[in-house]
């Protein structure tokens, strides 16, 4: 077990590595610097030497690969620097972003997979049938629609036309109850996509395992539907099931961006939508960061979950 946490850390390190130092490279490629913002307006009447110390001071005036090199140092050292726009410490300004993302990341996978999989198990157990037509068409539908469309679309149905549930916001910090309430609507758009995913995935699992010789001998044995379905089938059929919540649940950590903007929940997806128009650049490395940690670990869950699953399967 030490040996397989050892070995996944060392495979997952330069996969961090990488995606901190593609942010790094990319935003001090795109027009502008935090010179302009800071400035603003005043940048045409402000001194050249004022500007000079002030690139000075925030470390632009080195070349790429120096402020490469002294960011990683600091990194390693636990330290993400300072915000560039309010001076200060990158932690400070993203942590209370975490929670907001977290919840919305874990509603989304949640309602996912309590939709999906009975969904997808239900139209393979009546295969051909009206309701297996109606779950897959369904299925298509959601895994057509753009997630920025269909939270568009559910502000207008469910918060203008039929005022039942709040169009924006996140809530009261604290209160746990109307934090609730206000991540329904994101929930439901950035958990359909993954849902309809999981129900194809789930019916064309649960449809492989039906067809195997062991079922059919459960079932010659007198065994209940319910119980070969659920204890025999199911079982056998979560290997690909876990698979695509796992890399779901991955693309939901980094998907809460566009929800997060389209429904101006304080989360770490507007926080790094906002850091980069401002062209903040540590804050926008810290953000890259934390959601590559993120994807990162909900893969080395993943890989635990198919040792739980089969007993057979090894750390290795």
């Amino acid at each position: 077990m030490l040996a397989f946490l050892i070995k996944r850390f060392f495979l997952l390190a330069p996969a961090l590595a990488g995606a901190v130092t593609l942010v790094f490279v990319v935003i001090r490629l795109a027009p502008g610097t935090p010179i302009d913002i800071i400035l603003g307006d005043f940048k045409d009447i402000t001194p050249k030497s004022t500007i000079e110390a002030i690139t000075r001071d925030y470390g632009l005036d080195k070349p790429i690969a120096v402020q490469y090199l002294y960011y990683l140092r600091k990194v390693l050292q636990g330290d993400l620097g300072f915000s560039l726009l309010n001076d200060r410490p990158v932690v400070s300004v993203i942590t209370p972003h975490l929670r907001p993302t977290l919840m919305l990341a874990a509603g989304g996978v949640g309602l996912a997979v309590l939709i999906g999989v009975p969904a997808g198990v239900a139209a393979a157990l009546h295969r051909n049938t009206s309701v297996d037509y109606g779950v897959m068409t369904l299925a298509v539908v959601w895994l057509s629609a753009p997630s920025f469309w269909f939270s568009i679309l559910l502000i207008y149905l469910l918060a203008y036309k039929v005022p039942v549930l709040p169009m924006f916001g996140g809530g009261p910090p604290g209160n746990l109850p109307v934090e609730l309430y206000y991540l329904i609507l994101p929930s439901v758009a950035i958990g359909a996509r993954s849902a309809a995913l999981l129900a194809r995935m789930s019916r064309s699992a649960t449809l492989e395992v039906l067809g195997q010789d062991y079922i059919r001998t459960a079932r010659a044995k007198g065994l209940s539907q319910r119980l070969v379905v659920y204890r025999h089938g199911l079982r056998n059929a979560a290997m690909p099931i876990v698979t695509v919540i796992g890399l779901d649940l991955a693309y939901l950590v980094g998907g809460t961006v566009i929800i997060e903007t389209v429904f101006a929940r304080p989360g770490l997806g507007k926080t790094m939508i906002d850091a980069i128009f401002n062209r903040d650049y540590p804050v926008v490395q810290g953000c890259v960061m934390l959601f590559a940690a993120g994807v990162i670990f909900v893969n080395f869950l993943t890989d635990l979950a198919y040792a739980a699953i089969d007993p057979r399967m090894k750390f290795s």
